[in-house]
């Protein structure tokens, strides 16, 4: 009755799965206005170039509307929740169901 026992196996595996769904519903929707607020300031326009070394300057994150990009993320996060729970049910309502196989292969016979 320690770690090793399938109830705590179980756990653990639940506790991963909530934690990638908590990851991909509300980490994610936060991150990606300011990934594509930095994408956007190094593909956009001309670049600029380090006159010393001749390399390009990365964007300066000081002057990042840091604002606009959080209510952007959170936007967006209350967005993805509300799809998520709005389509949740749809998929769920109907339990899983194995195939039989002695029915699928009758239908091949029958084909």
């Amino acid at each position: 009755m320690g770690f090793d026992s399938s109830i705590a196996c179980g756990t653990q595996y639940n506790i991963g799965k909530k934690m990638i769904r908590f990851f991909l519903l509300t980490l994610i929707p936060l991150i990606v206005p300011f990934v594509v607020w930095y994408l956007w300031q190094v593909f956009s326009g001309r670049p600029r170039v380090d006159p010393s070394t001749g390399d390009q300057e990365a964007p300066n994150l000081g002057a990042a509307p840091f604002g606009k990009l959080l209510i952007g993320g959170v936007l967006l996060m209350i967005l993805t929740l509300g799809i998520f729970l709005f389509v949740h049910d749809e998929f769920t309502r109907t339990p899983y169901k194995a195939i039989d196989l002695d029915k699928f292969e009758e239908n091949q016979k029958r084909e």
